[in-house]
């Protein structure tokens, strides 16, 4: 089996992103891990929460790629605004 998955990851111009592009007719697991999350997003939201974690293990370091459901966005939103708040540029829609 072979991944048709493509990652493009664009650090050149100050804009740091990751795009991937998934095959839907691939059978290859890789293929399907990414469908399967893709999924989950039930096509309701493009939001997704990326958590850094690293404490993981010594040497290694870890980050989350969540979706966020639209019941969660709310919560996010606030969580958001705190962050907003606690580097002195006070959130417009407070």
């Amino acid at each position: 089996m072979k991944s048709r998955i493509t990652i493009e990851v664009d650090l050149d111009f100050g804009k740091p992103y990751i795009q991937v592009l998934c095959d839907t007719q691939s059978d290859d697991v890789r293929d399907k891990l990414v469908r399967a999350f893709r999924e989950r997003l039930n096509y309701d939201s493009y939001w997704c929460r990326v958590r850094f974690n690293d404490l993981h293990a010594p040497g290694q370091k870890l980050f989350e790629i969540e979706p966020l459901t639209p019941s969660a966005l709310h919560e996010e939103i606030i969580e958001m605004k705190k962050v907003v708040d606690k580097l002195g540029t006070p959130c417009p829609h407070g």
